[in-house]
C-alpha cells in the first residue's frame, strides 16, 4: 500500500487558474502557509508517500514542467493524476489524451476519472477502445472513480449505487477507484463493496463522511461515521497493494492526524 495525499495543482504552485467550482472544491490549501519544506517534511513523517495531482481545466505543460521541479526537489512523486472537476459531465478524447500525457510527465501511474465522463459512452466503442489504447502507449492505468448520490446524481444510479457501479467498471473494463466517504453517504456498505470487488480496485479515495443525502463528506478520519478502523483493516487484511489517496477537507493538522491513523494499521 501506498499513502498518498489529494493535492490542487493550483495550491502547490501558488496560482489561481480556477472558476468559481473549482475554487471551491480545491479547500484546503495544504501549502497555503509556511515554507514548502517544512509541509513536506511534516507530510513525510506522518507516513504520506506521495501526492495524487488535481489538475484544473487550465493546467498547462508549463504547470507540469513546474510541479515536476517540485517532485524532483521535495522527493514526493506524483502518484496519481485526477482530472479537472469542472469537466466531471463534459470530458472527451482530447481532454483524456492530455491527462495521460501529463501523467505520463509526472511517471504517475494511474488516471483518476469521475464515472459521468465515462459511462456517458458507454455504448460508444471507439471512445472506449482509444482509452484503452492510451493505457498501452502511456502506460497509465484509468480509474474510474464512484460519485455521491446527489441532486445531479440522483437518478443516474450507475454513479452511485452499488453493484450497479461496480458492475459498469467491471463491464468496460476499468479498474476502480473507491471513494469510501461517497459510497458510505450514498448508502453502500465499506466492508460489502471490498469483499466484492477487491481485486478490481487501483485507488481509494479516503476520508470520513457522515450517512445520508446531506451529510458532511470529506472529514477528517474519526470525526465522522465510517467505522474507520476495522475497514482499514479489512483493507489490510486483504492485501491491498494500490494507493490509498487521503482526500480531506481540514487543515494540515488534521490531514497528519489522518495519515498516522492509516500508518498505524499498515505498519
Amino acid at each position: 500500500m501506498q499513502l498518498s495525499l489529494s493535492v490542487n495543482i493550483n495550491d502547490l504552485l501558488h496560482t489561481d487558474k480556477t472558476n468559481l467550482f473549482e475554487r471551491w472544491a480545491a479547500r484546503p490549501r495544504v501549502f497555503s502557509s509556511g515554507s514548502m519544506q517544512d509541509t513536506f517534511t511534516q507530510l513525510k513523517q506522518a507516513g504520506i508517500q506521495g501526492m495524487e495531482l488535481v489538475v484544473v481545466e487550465r493546467t498547462t505543460d508549463a504547470d507540469i514542467a513546474a510541479v515536476l521541479a517540485i517532485v524532483e526537489q521535495y522527493k514526493m512523486p506524483v502518484l496519481s493524476i485526477h482530472m479537472p472537476l469542472v469537466k466531471t459531465f463534459s470530458l472527451g478524447l482530447k481532454d483524456i489524451a492530455v491527462l495521460v500525457r501529463f501523467a505520463q510527465r509526472l511517471s504517475a501511474k494511474l488516471l483518476i476519472l469521475h464515472c459521468p465522463a465515462i459511462f456517458k459512452k458507454t455504448n460508444d466503442k471507439d471512445f472506449i477502445g482509444s482509452i484503452k489504447q492510451y493505457e498501452d502507449i502511456y502506460k497509465v492505468k484509468v480509474v474510474i472513480e464512484n460519485m455521491e448520490k446527489s441532486v445531479v446524481t440522483f437518478y443516474e444510479k450507475n454513479y452511485w449505487k452499488e453493484p450497479y457501479f461496480s458492475g459498469m467498471c467491471k463491464q468496460m473494463g476499468f479498474a476502480i477507484n473507491l471513494d469510501v466517504c461517497h459510497l458510505v453517504q450514498s448508502g453502500g456498505n465499506e466492508e460489502t463493496f471490498l469483499k466484492d470487488n477487491i481485486q478490481y480496485i487501483a485507488g481509494i479515495h479516503l476520508s470520513d463522511s457522515g450517512v445520508g443525502f446531506w451529510a458532511k463528506q470529506h472529514l477528517a478520519l474519526g470525526d465522522g461515521e465510517i467505522p474507520m478502523i476495522s475497514f482499514l483493516q479489512d483493507v489490510r487484511n486483504r492485501n491491498y497493494k494500490g494507493v490509498i489517496t487521503l482526500e480531506i477537507r481540514g487543515d494540515v493538522e488534521s490531514i497528519l492526524s489522518s495519515a498516522r491513523m492509516v500508518q498505524n494499521i499498515f505498519v
